[in-house]
């Protein structure tokens, strides 16, 4: 059972983390678009990453951040529990 607990928490910090990688990563496009965008409008010649435009993926971190608070509620329950 303290196993399943560990695990469980494990996938939830993990589920956390993937979350947070995803918003850094679009912010990290949006900035590289943004500065793209300033240096091709300051005369220089750069071309634009078709892929700096990307749709942003917020719903999906924000589904993995709503979907990992279940297994640390329930590796929480499982501590609880086996305390007792």
């Amino acid at each position: 059972m303290l196993s399943l607990s560990h695990t469980l928490f494990s996938a939830g910090i993990v589920m956390f983390t993937v979350g947070a990688g995803i918003l850094t990563h679009d912010a990290v496009q949006l900035h590289a678009c943004r500065r793209a965008h300033d240096d091709a409008h300051s005369g220089t010649t750069v071309a634009l990453d078709p892929f700096a435009a990307s749709p942003k993926n917020w719903r999906t971190s924000l589904a993995l951040t709503l979907l990992a608070w279940s297994p640390l509620v329930i590796s929480a329950a499982l501590l609880v529990a086996l305390a007792g």
